[in-house]
């Protein structure tokens, strides 16, 4: 019943559709475009400033905002942007060809997305640690409205039609979409996808992992995906005479561990109601044959895609692959046709049958064959870390990236030319970004910087095999984690956090005696993302970013809470027993301990564990809460005697950590 009323009312409300500026942002984003004139704005994240840069003339210019600005809106006259540890909006004016801070606006625990009305009047932000969307008036700035959305909400894509906000989550493909008209907020069921392997089909899981977009007309909605084999185990026991797989690599374009794609929703172009079958909805195979060093040598693209822009003439979805240096132009209509031909048929691949050293046989899917559709697609190569697509005219494109802390004209009339007459043929040499424009210099050391670019890198053979299609942010996604469960030499592994001081918890990983970060970058990189390069000093580098990286800003956060003083008092009760594990500073005695029929399970930093789901080491509780409650039977300290406002009260002392 809520769902037709919500139908209804929207269907009665708006009468128009599409966007009277084709240029204007749908979809949370690191880069607008101003209202008129040549004129981008990007953040620099690290720096905490605004840039503006006018792309004819070339002048230059930054403002200091704040800590991490993460995403910008264009509002009427203004520009927002999130500062994700400042818990505010920074509200920006440009005048006269220079940005200046008109007012700060506080909101709550790491503000991500943002995205406004083109009229101004409306805007949306993305509380990620606090669950909530929250609503402002663009133009008095007052608070209007929350929302509660589950799971780290970050990307915010809101239709033309101004009625229907869509919210993504890095955790376990969870997408929403709340009705603006009524106030009612409704889950998105993806698409399905598998894949073959010699143990038979797998259904792969699907990660949300960036900036969604709109077309347009309002017709479509884009979410940029990665869909992965989580279930299929590694083996990564480095002895001499056992053989070894070849981790999570590929060597081919069929589906395989890490598939990106971008799901199509088909949406009302009046009201943005999303289509109800599941059905409607397509993922577009997005891993593509890269060809670099002009001609010379070529490699398979399958990273995660990290956002999506829809091109103002409706033809293609420009598609930003941070970890691989690359823009992807995709037809946005195939009219059913495989821009591949007919389906390929399974091939199996691999260096080695099974058992023999060296390698391993698997079994790839094809893109039709595992749920996927394939459109025709051109890659064009970028500077390090791209993230955002922006236009200045219907076919002037620029590149934000991030990691390079550029902006760079993109040759968008050629791969929109070659698509469209059938030009785009898989092989092709790729084309390339124009030379990129720094737009503010590095606030990091040299080996945070370099670490970083390593950690973020799916096409660099120090770090992975070709075609594997991974790098360490792929699992440990934005530095933290993926929420998803692996398998690893036959045990059951969460991804764990990242955040903050990880370095001074070893030995590290769950169960194996890893003495540090950058000895677990070495194992990681060689025996499960085939890298066959990395040595000591840049293991170093990749420690130095791990430990540069903060903890999260959690909701309840040095927050004065009688109800968090209470939690304090019973996590520190000896029958409760918490703390005979989880003390010191960090909250961790350093130790392993036999959990659960597991393999010694070494004790994980509480700091920041609100932000860390799901629980234990094989990722068996969803919540905290759900863990709370399993240890009332005393398998791991003992609840058993709490009552349920103690219970409510050592839940928020462990939020607020």
């Amino acid at each position: 019943m809520i769902r037709t009323i919500a139908l209804v009312a929207l269907a009665a409300g708006c009468s128009t559709q599409g966007l009277e500026d084709p240029r204007f942002a749908t979809g949370s984003t690191t880069m607008v475009v101003a209202k008129e004139g040549p004129v981008l704005y990007s953040v620099n994240v690290d720096e905490g400033t605004v840039a503006r840069l006018d792309a004819d003339a070339g002048d230059l210019s930054e403002v200091d905002v704040g800590g991490e600005p993460t995403r910008i809106a264009r509002v009427g006259d203004e520009l927002w942007v999130t500062l994700r540890t400042e818990r505010a909006i920074a509200v920006l004016a440009d005048v006269e060809g220079k940005l200046e801070v008109q007012s700060t606006i506080t909101v709550g625990a790491e503000p991500f997305g943002i995205v406004a009305t083109e009229n101004g009047k409306r805007v949306y932000v993305a509380l990620s640690q606090a669950d909530e969307v929250l609503e402002f008036d663009g133009r008095s700035k007052e608070r209007l409205r929350s929302f509660d959305v589950m799971d780290d909400p970050r990307w915010l894509g809101l239709h033309p039609s101004d009625k229907v906000l869509y919210v993504a989550s890095p955790y376990g493909g969870k997408a929403s979409w709340i009705d603006l008209v009524e106030g009612n907020v409704f889950p998105i069921d993806l698409p399905d996808t598998q894949r073959n392997t010699e143990r038979g089909e797998v259904e792969l899981t699907p990660r949300i992992t960036g900036d969604p977009a709109f077309s347009v007309d309002g017709g479509e909605l884009a979410l940029p995906m990665l869909y992965v084999d989580n279930e299929t185990g590694v083996d990564t026991i480095d002895e001499p005479d056992r053989p070894q797989n070849n981790g999570y690599g590929s060597s081919g374009v069929g589906v395989s561990r890490m598939n990106p794609s971008v799901v199509v929703i088909e949406t009302d172009p009046e009201t943005g109601i999303p289509e109800w079958d599941e059905d409607d909805h397509e993922a577009v195979f997005l891993a593509a044959t890269v060809i670099r060093n002009g001609g010379r040598g070529s490699e398979v693209m399958r990273s995660y895609p990290s956002a999506v822009t829809a091109t103002p003439n409706g033809a293609e979805w420009m598609i930003s692959f941070e970890g691989s240096a690359a823009v992807v132009a995709v037809q946005r209509k195939a009219d059913g046709v495989s821009s591949r031909g007919a389906a390929v048929k399974p091939a199996v691949t691999g260096v080695a049958e099974p058992g023999a050293p060296g390698g391993s046989r698997e079994v790839f899917t094809s893109p039709s064959e595992g749920g996927f559709v394939e459109r025709p697609m051109r890659v064009i190569l970028s500077q390090v870390g791209p993230r955002s697509v922006a236009f200045l005219a219907e076919e002037t494109a620029y590149l934000h990236s991030w990691l390079d802390r550029s902006v760079a004209k993109l040759p968008y009339s050629e791969a929109h030319d070659e698509i469209g007459d059938g030009r785009a043929e898989f092989g092709m040499n790729s084309l390339e970004a124009y030379t990129g424009r720094r737009i503010t210099e590095s606030a990091l050391s040299a080996d945070v910087e370099e670490g970083r670019r390593l950690f973020y890198s799916a096409n660099d053979a120090r770090m992975a095999g070709s075609g594997a299609g991974i790098s360490c942010a792929t699992c440990h996604f934005d530095g933290r984690n993926d929420g998803l469960t692996w398998t690893l030499d036959g045990q059951k592994r969460q991804t764990p956090s990242l955040a903050g001081p990880v370095d001074q918890t070893a030995p590290v990983t769950w169960a194996d005696e890893v003495d540090s970060v950058a000895d677990e970058a070495m194992i990681t990189s060689s025996l499960r993302m085939g890298g066959n390069g990395l040595v000591d000093e840049d293991a170093l580098k990749i420690e130095a970013y791990v430990a540069w990286s903060r903890l999260p800003d959690t909701e309840l956060a040095g927050v004065n809470d009688p109800l968090v003083a209470l939690g304090k008092e019973v996590f520190e009760r000896d029958e409760v027993g918490c703390a005979a594990c989880h003390s010191g500073e960090l909250l961790t005695d350093n130790n392993s301990h036999q959990l659960y029929g597991s393999l010694p399970t070494q004790t994980p930093t509480l700091r920041g564990v609100s932000a860390s789901a799901p629980y234990l080491h094989d990722g068996s509780e969803p919540t905290l809460r759900d863990l709370l409650e399993r240890v009332r039977d005393g398998s791991m300290g003992d609840t058993s005697s709490l009552s349920d406002r103690e219970m409510d009260a050592l839940e928020a002392y462990l939020k607020s950590l």
